[in-house]
């Protein structure tokens, strides 16, 4: 282990327990569902915000406000459709 790097590393470590606990005060709440994981919804929400930072390019058909819309409604309504909705593609 790198000395330098301990001061990065404890802030990494407070980030995750801040977004864990925030988590799992949401799942209290009943605000986010009570199945979820906290650990691995933190690992999926900064695995995908992380991934973005390779791909998106601000030029592209979305501006970052439009980007930033459509990654928080994928991420808190979800990728199923609803129920009723739902059919067979085969």
């Amino acid at each position: 282990q790198n000395p330098a790097l301990a001061p990065i590393e404890a802030g990494g470590r407070q980030a995750e327990a801040l977004w864990i606990a925030e988590l799992r005060n949401g799942i209290d709440k009943r605000v986010l569902r009570a199945d979820l994981d906290a650990k691995v919804t933190y690992a999926v929400l900064m695995g995908s915000i992380f991934s973005s930072l390779r791909w998106y390019r601000h030029a592209g058909s979305l501006d970052s406000a439009a980007f930033a819309d459509r990654f928080c409604d994928q991420v808190l309504l979800g990728l199923a459709a609803p129920a009723g909705s739902r059919g067979s593609t085969h």
